[in-house]
């Protein structure tokens, strides 16, 4: 596979295990390192614009994945404190604790929603013609 310089040009091996390295490394000169690359070939490619777009995308695939198990683990997390708190034989102690968390994030989750619909509010009332 070679790079090409049109829209949509497929990107490099090397390239691809640049993004690797960037994705899984703390810094661009630990990034280069790992794949046996020049910082200053690296830093390049960031600038070109296939490359910082497929760069942009595994992240955006990361954060995605992230976001998911969080859900997904926000779930689990929200029945076991409920167990918590129900749960007559749990010390009272932790049962405050759970319950206390569960509405502390509760809270956190409406006012986040809150927030949001009140942005998209705004974007709307943005996009309409002045008078």
């Amino acid at each position: 596979m070679s790079a090409g310089n049109g829209h949509g040009a497929k990107l490099s091996r090397a390239q691809e295990a640049a993004i690797c390295g960037l994705m899984t490394q703390p810094t661009v000169l630990r990034a280069a390192q790992s794949i046996g690359l020049g910082v200053s070939t690296l830093r390049r490619w960031t600038r070109q614009p296939e490359f910082a777009a497929a760069y942009e995308r595994a992240r955006a695939n990361i954060l995605q994945t992230v976001s998911t198990e969080l859900e997904n683990g926000a779930l689990e997390a929200i029945v076991f404190l409920r167990s918590v708190v129900q749960n007559e034989e749990a010390a009272l102690a932790y049962r405050v604790s759970a319950a206390r968390t569960v509405l502390e994030n509760h809270w956190r989750g409406h006012e986040a929603l809150s927030l949001t619909e009140r942005m998209r509010l705004i974007e709307e009332q943005l996009k309409l013609p002045h008078s």
